[in-house]
């Protein structure tokens, strides 16, 4: 039975990084068409593709009442975006921070963290809109100013260029990864019951590793072909989009799960997210030293899940 919903488990995953793929690489082809950076590539399309999975996981435990697979995948997600996939670019290729990266949806970034951190009694439907309208808020710069904005009137444009063969991809991938969701949330159940290991330990640990395979392999593809403004970009849109995931989620389904997260979640949480921010901010490049930093928060995040 075990090894069953094991075998199931990874099929869902296989599904949800193979769909997400297909939406990332497809939909980027068409963006590149319309000459847009790849800075804006990775925060917008990029972004939002390779954060199918998490949506799909977690709008579909929402519906089903598994809030702790929700509220896990996302946490997991978000520390395994900044620790492990933007530690590993770094030690390979130190990432540059000009301008364009120091924009203040950054510290928008933190400040949200910050305010979901304070919700230990949960989120209901009031603060699931708030974290949707903060999330919305921070792309709003994107529209506006720069060469952002005008990559941003190219993708609006994106429909009517498209090439057909690539939107059917993109529709396929689409499709692939809301099969994964659900054969990757209910063998997580079913593993969990049977093993008596708290379902939001499985979605921190396996289930966000899992989800963020996109990214980890967007990002470290794009540094080996020196270009980790599309790296950066990539994780900064994901993690982003993953606020505004949660805050469809508890519009959903109350999220209760909060409550019943370890503290050490949340400590390695905003540990790294805290020193992702200041890397950015205020370094003109993310050294190899920060990526290995990053990478050991990673491991002892990890062991802290292993040994609790």
């Amino acid at each position: 039975m075990v090894l069953a919903s094991l075998f199931a488990l990874a099929i869902g995953l296989i599904l949800l990084i193979k769909g997400s793929d297909f939406v990332a690489t497809h939909g980027s082809k068409i963006a590149k068409s319309l000459g847009t950076s790849e800075f804006t590539i990775g925060v917008t399309l990029v972004a939002f593709a390779t954060s199918l999975p998490e949506l799909a996981v977690v709008v579909g435990g929402a519906l089903v009442g598994a809030t702790d697979i929700s509220i896990g995948t996302i946490i997991g997600s978000n520390i395994v975006n900044i620790a492990l996939i933007i530690g590993l670019v770094a030690f390979l290729i130190p990432i540059p921070t000009n301008e364009n990266y120091r924009h203040k949806e950054l510290l928008l970034l933190a400040a949200t963290f910050a305010f979901f951190f304070l919700l230990t009694d949960g989120l209901d439907l009031i603060e699931g809109l708030v974290l949707v309208v903060i999330g919305s808020l921070t792309f709003t710069p994107l529209r506006r100013k720069g060469p952002v904005g005008v990559a941003w009137a190219h993708i609006q444009q994106l429909w009517k260029r498209a090439n057909v063969i690539d939107v059917g991809i993109v529709l396929v991938g689409i499709f692939m990864v809301i099969l994964g969701a659900a054969l990757t949330i209910e063998h997580t159940i079913q593993i969990s019951h049977t093993l008596g290991i708290p379902e939001i330990m499985i979605a921190t640990l396996i289930i966000a590793l899992g989800t963020s395979l996109p990214e980890l392999a967007t990002s470290l593809v794009a540094a080996i072909r020196h270009h980790p403004g599309l790296s950066l970009g990539n994780i900064i849109g994901s993690n982003i989009a993953n606020i505004m995931i949660l805050g469809i989620a508890a519009i959903i389904s109350p999220i209760s799960a909060m409550a019943t997260t370890l503290p050490i979640d949340f400590f390695f949480l905003i540990l790294i997210t805290g020193t992702f921010v200041v890397l950015v901010r205020f370094r003109e490049r993310i050294p190899r030293i920060g990526g290995v930093f990053l990478l050991c928060l990673y491991i002892f995040f990890a062991l802290s899940q292993a040994l609790v």
